[in-house]
């Protein structure tokens, strides 16, 4: 079953499912060498997302891999299966030819990293000179206050043997931190205009996942992803405890390479003295863990072959779906 004549239409609900695409398509490739892909967006940063995912399959050697639609108007065939990426829950309709997969699953998925010098040339444009980098990912309109009062502590306590960077990606527009920090005495810039201080504003969307490499202290805004800065095997505090991929927060957390804070405990976080060799035991235990939990793309693109050829009724479907990955 090579996918000759087949189609496979992927509906996006939002941008984090999005980042999980290359990683299902490349399996999908796989297993059905000839199989056509698109892509539509659903949600308002369709535009956006659009050159997100081209970059994406490029970094990941996939580029021209799929089509990438400006409409989800999809004639539904025998020919095609319609996969809704990001639902809440798995499910399959027979009916409509229709598969919806959750994405926390895919996550765990292997991907390209950065090396040595990839990550070097990253730290030098985003003028990365300091001892202790801090970067908050993902934070969204209520932690703002949170974040820029640590930034203004940490230059407090600065000294020629301490400094810090801080580097900060918001999850919603950047306008508010910009403007509170135009109002305030830190030094920063952003993304467009790099030049070295203090702060650094990202404001271009998906690329949060490589800022990972450059940084010493990862911070999570509330449901952001935790295995992005573990694949790094990076020290990452957690204020507000997300709801999704209550997995991996779990299994990062036993690993020690993750740990779920209070707020009022960020500062001594950021400066409490870890042993270079902990931090190695605990990211051997976090890439353990992560290895444990792949094999869900495999598994996800057997299934839309197997709708695609009619091989699979619901009963078979549950039974799948919840089988252990491999």
């Amino acid at each position: 079953m090579d996918g000759k004549n087949k189609r496979i239409n992927f509906d996006v609900c939002y941008l984090g499912a999005t980042k999980q695409i290359p990683y299902l398509v490349r399996a999908i490739r796989e297993q059905m060498p000839y199989a056509k892909m698109n892509v539509c967006y659903s949600d308002y940063t369709g535009e956006e997302q659009e050159g997100i995912l081209e970059s994406d399959l490029k970094w990941e050697g996939i580029e021209n891999e799929v089509n990438i639609l400006t409409s989800s108007n999809w004639r539904r065939n025998k020919n095609s299966m319609e996969v809704e990426f990001g639902v809440s829950n798995s499910q399959y309709s027979m009916e409509y030819r229709q598969i919806g997969f959750h994405i926390d699953s895919l996550k765990f998925e292997k991907r390209r990293l950065l090396n040595a010098e990839e990550i070097q040339k990253l730290k030098k444009k985003y003028s990365i000179t300091s001892e202790k980098v801090i970067l908050w990912g993902s934070v969204n309109s209520s932690e703002i206050g949170l974040c820029l009062d640590n930034v203004m502590r940490l230059k407090e306590k600065q000294s020629k043997k301490r400094r810090t960077q801080t580097i900060i990606a918001p999850r919603q527009s950047p306008h508010d931190i910009i403007e509170k920090l135009r109002d305030s005495n830190i030094n920063f810039t952003t993304d467009q205009e790099l030049k070295k201080a203090d702060c650094i504003v990202i404001t271009k969307k998906g690329i949060l996942d490589k800022l990972y490499s450059v940084c010493d202290i990862a911070i999570l805004g509330e449901g952001q992803n935790p295995l992005e800065p573990a694949f790094y095997n990076k020290r990452t505090l957690v204020p507000h405890r997300g709801r999704n991929n209550d997995l991996a927060y779990e299994g990062l957390e036993k690993s020690g390479l993750l740990e779920i804070i209070d707020k009022s405990e960020i500062d001594y976080e950021i400066w409490k003295k870890i042993s270079p060799l902990y931090l190695e035991i605990c990211g051997e235990r976090a890439q353990k863990f992560i290895a444990s939990q792949q094999g869900a793309a495999k598994k996800y693109a057997k299934i839309i072959q197997l709708g695609l050829y009619d091989k699979m009724n619901h009963e078979e479907w549950r039974e799948l779906i919840n089988s252990p990955l491999n």
